[in-house]
């Protein structure tokens, strides 16, 4: 699985992720007053945030990664390798 946010305008200290209970959260830091400079006009804003999302059973949760590049957050979750059950079969006595 893969989640993309657009997280333009935070550097990568202000973004935390954390996995609790199979539930990853996703939210911003971002500390009042640090703007630089005035603006007489400003066309765009950063306000903080909160996502979470129910993963599914079947993830490897050791292996989540993320990567942040260009105004992009990227989170990659693998899928563990599934055990797959054979199916019933009859031995023979000899």
């Amino acid at each position: 699985y893969r989640i993309d946010l657009s997280v333009p305008g935070f550097r990568r200290e202000e973004i935390k992720i954390s996995l609790e209970k199979n539930v990853l959260t996703i939210k911003s830091e971002k500390k009042s007053g640090e703007e630089d400079g005035k603006y007489i006009r400003r066309e765009f804003g950063t306000a903080d945030f909160e996502r979470r999302f129910i993963l599914p059973k079947h993830v490897d949760t050791d292996k989540i990664s993320a990567s942040a590049e260009n105004g992009i957050l990227g989170i990659v979750i693998p899928k563990k390798d599934q055990v797959v059950e054979k199916i019933t079969r009859e031995i023979n006595i000899q």
